[in-house]
């Protein structure tokens, strides 16, 4: 499968869920749809810096907690040589000048817990886990991606319209090629976003 079809077939699905979700929360639940944005920094010898933006189609099962499927696209720095054919976490070409910026997208189930179901600030616990895709133009038909891991930590601002959140994470990530482990990528981050609640 293409790199296209595999991106219009994980939108599809997360437009079908969202709608599935909407519709129980008519019912029963409450739809909790997200939007973060998040920096995160490197924590390998390459350090692969990035920006990202997520959208989660999130589902209330309780007064604190919620589950959801999210979609994530993210901007990577360094992540691979300008070179196709120097190997992946080289020692060789660690410090090379020349690094390329891709994207990557990510396609994940996500869960939250809030530690208190009053008051305006409610810290939570969270994490999100999946598979990831980068795309780089030399490497987009060889399946590059892996595991995706984002354990986080935040808390909540509640207002009468939205909430507003602010949190920290650590991405685990594993990068493969042709089906080939190549190696794991590690990043701390911080994250801000809003939350409608339907």
């Amino acid at each position: 499968m293409t790199r296209k079809r595999t991106i219009k077939a994980a939108l599809f699905l997360l437009l079908l869920i969202s709608v599935q979700i909407g519709v129980q929360a008519q019912t029963r639940y409450r739809f909790d749809p997200r939007f973060k944005f998040s920096y995160d920094w490197g924590m390998n010898k390459m350090k692969p810096n990035s920006l990202s933006f997520d959208f989660i189609a999130g589902l209330h099962t309780s007064e604190q907690s919620s589950v959801g499927l999210g979609l994530g696209y993210s901007s990577h720095s360094h992540l691979f040589h300008e070179d196709p054919s120097s190997r992946w976490f080289d020692s060789d070409s660690w410090f090379h000048p020349k690094y390329k910026t891709v994207g990557g997208m990510a396609l994940y189930l996500n869960g939250k817990h809030n530690f208190t179901d009053s008051g305006r600030l409610r810290p939570y616990i969270g994490i999100d886990v999946g598979y990831n895709w980068f795309s780089a133009s030399d490497l987009s038909d060889t399946g590059t991606g892996g595991f995706f891991l984002r354990p986080q930590l935040g808390i909540d601002y509640c207002s009468r319209l939205c909430r507003l959140f602010f949190e920290v994470n650590y991405k685990h990530m594993k990068v493969t090629k042709d089906d080939n482990i190549n190696g794991w990528l590690s990043q701390f981050g911080i994250g801000a976003g809003f939350s409608l609640e339907l």
